[in-house]
C-alpha cells in the first residue's frame, strides 16, 4: 500500500516539496541579511527599542516581505484543499477504491495507509514552513513586538503544524462524508477559516485568566508590557475615578481636565507629571511569558479535532456501503 500511495501522489509530493523548499530558501537567505542589518543597527543605536523606532526593515524591500510572510497562514488551507479533500473524495468519484478493495486489500489497511501518509506529509510540510517563518521572524521578534498578533502567532511556533494536520484531516473527513471533491474543498476552506477566526477572537484571549497591572502612568513607556497582549485599561485620577483609557501599547488618553503644568508637548514628561500628581493606570493583559503556553494549548485543540475528524472518516469508510 505504501508503494501504491507513493505512485498515486508522487507528483503532488514533488510539486509541494519544490514550493516549500523555494519558500524556505527565500526566508533563510533574507532572514540572514535581516539579522545582519539588525545587529549593525543595534551597534549604532544601542537598544532594540531604539532600533525599532528608527523604522528598521521599512526600506530596501523588507516591508514587502513583512507583509507577505503572514500570508503563510494560508499554507494549511492549501494542504487541506490539494491533499486532504481529494484523497478519498477523488477515489469515490473515479471508483478506484473498488478496484483496490477487490484486490484483497481490506478497507482499514487502505484507509490507514492513505490517511497516515497524508497526515505525515502535512506535518512535515507544516513543520518546514513554520520553522522557516519562525527563524525568519526572530529579528522582528527581538524588537519586542506583539507576538500574540494573529498574523504573527498563527505563522510561528508549533501551531502552524497543528493547523496543517487539522486542515488535511478536515479535507479527508469531508471527502469521506460527501464523496465529492468540490463540496469537500468548500467545507475544508470554510471550516478551517471559521474555526480559526472563532478561536482568534473569542477563545484564544481566554486560554488563561488575564492579568491586571495597577501602576503609575510613567511606567506605560519603557517596555513594561513588551511582547504582551494588552486588552486596554483605564487611567485613574488621584481619587480613583476613571479619567481616561489605556488603548494599548503606549497609547492612552485622559478625558477630564489635567493640571496645566502637565500640558507640555513631550509625552514622557506628561506621564511623569501626571504620575507625580497621583494618576495611575489599570491595564489588563496576557504576559509575554505565556506565549508558548498559548501555542501548545491551541496546537492541542487542533490536533484533538484532527483526531476526531480522522475517526469520522474511518467510520464512514468502514461502515458505509461502497
Amino acid at each position: 500500500m505504501t508503494w501504491l500511495v507513493w505512485t498515486q501522489y508522487r507528483r503532488q509530493f514533488t510539486y509541494t516539496a519544490a514550493l516549500v523548499g523555494a519558500l524556505a530558501v527565500l526566508l533563510i537567505v533574507t532572514g540572514a541579511v535581516m539579522s545582519s542589518d539588525y545587529h549593525s543597527a543595534l551597534a549604532r543605536c544601542g537598544t532594540a527599542r531604539d532600533c525599532g523606532d528608527l523604522g528598521l526593515f521599512q526600506g530596501s524591500g523588507w516591508s514587502a516581505l513583512t507583509t507577505t510572510v503572514p500570508l503563510t497562514v494560508g499554507v494549511p488551507v492549501l494542504l487541506g484543499v490539494f491533499w486532504g479533500a481529494p484523497l478519498l473524495a477523488g477515489e469515490y468519484e473515479q471508483g478506484t477504491q473498488q478496484f483496490v478493495w477487490t484486490q484483497s486489500v481490506p478497507r482499514r489497511r487502505w484507509l490507514l495507509a492513505k490517511v497516515g501518509w497524508a497526515l505525515a506529509a502535512a506535518a512535515v510540510w507544516g513543520s518546514v514552513v513554520a520553522a522557516s517563518v519562525t527563524w525568519w521572524s526572530r529579528t522582528e521578534n527581538a524588537l519586542g513586538h506583539h507576538r500574540f498578533d494573529p498574523f504573527k502567532f498563527d505563522v510561528q511556533g508549533v501551531v502552524p503544524v497543528a493547523y496543517a494536520v487539522f486542515a488535511v484531516a478536515l479535507g479527508i473527513a469531508a471527502g469521506a462524508v460527501l464523496r465529492r471533491t468540490l463540496p469537500a474543498l468548500g467545507v475544508t476552506v470554510a471550516g478551517f477559516t471559521t474555526l480559526l477566526l472563532v478561536l482568534q477572537n473569542f477563545v484564544r484571549p481566554r486560554y488563561l485568566p488575564e492579568k491586571t497591572a495597577n501602576l503609575p502612568l510613567s511606567r506605560l513607556h519603557g517596555g513594561l508590557f513588551s511582547g504582551s497582549w494588552q486588552f486596554g485599561g483605564q487611567v485613574l485620577d488621584p481619587s480613583g475615578k476613571v479619567a481616561g483609557h489605556v488603548i494599548g501599547g503606549n497609547d492612552w488618553n485622559v478625558q477630564q481636565a489635567v493640571p496645566s503644568r502637565c500640558l507640555v508637548n513631550d509625552p514622557d514628561r506628561v506621564r511623569r507629571c501626571l504620575s507625580a500628581d497621583g494618576y495611575r493606570m489599570v491595564v489588563h493583559y496576557q504576559p509575554a511569558s505565556r506565549y508558548w503556553t498559548f501555542q501548545f494549548i491551541e496546537a492541542g485543540i487542533f490536533l484533538a479535532l484532527a483526531a476526531v475528524l480522522v475517526f469520522i472518516a474511518y467510520r464512514c469508510i468502514t461502515r458505509r456501503d461502497a
